[in-house]
């Protein structure tokens, strides 16, 4: 009995080993979001680092990526706390031909940071969200668009 107990466990345990690598297939890219501010006044405009981990293999498709191919990416503020107050800086993307769309894709490969200005609508402690609607493809597939939400108190 003791031999089977020890048996299903390990078996168990290889199932769950077995199905992480899909797990993060769904969601390759790593999200994080920062901020050196820890206390953002009213009105006052601060900025915020949202960090990409792209594993090898990924890619990430920009902000600017045009029309007619894969989604492009859009970072936006969630809920009434906060609200974007101008665009993004990030480093230009790669350009690429892309098979699976078989036209130049704006792409980030390895990992991006894109530095988001952020005012505070309201007074006091609050929790900055921020959505991230993205794409991500390899060589040979792409994912469908996919939602993060991040979420920083401040």
């Amino acid at each position: 009995m003791q031999i089977f107990r020890r048996i299903s466990v390990t078996a168990g345990g290889l199932l769950v080993l077995a199905l992480a690598p899909l797990a993060a297939q769904e969601h390759p890219i790593t999200w994080s979001l920062k901020a050196r501010e820890r206390a953002p006044q009213q009105g006052k405009q601060f900025t915020v680092s949202l960090a990409a981990q792209i594993p090898f293999g990924w890619h990430l498709y920009s902000t600017t990526q045009p029309p007619g191919g894969p989604v492009q990416t859009v970072i936006s503020a969630t809920g009434d706390a906060f609200v974007r107050s101008g665009s993004e800086r990030v480093r230009d993307p790669d350009l690429a031909p892309d098979n699976n769309f078989n036209i130049i894709t704006e792409t980030y490969i390895d990992s991006v940071t894109f530095t988001l200005p952020i005012t505070a609508r309201v007074a006091g402690k609050q929790t900055l969200q921020i959505k991230v609607h993205y794409q991500t493809c390899t060589d040979r597939y792409c994912l469908p668009p996919m939602d993060e939400l991040l979420e920083l108190p401040m």
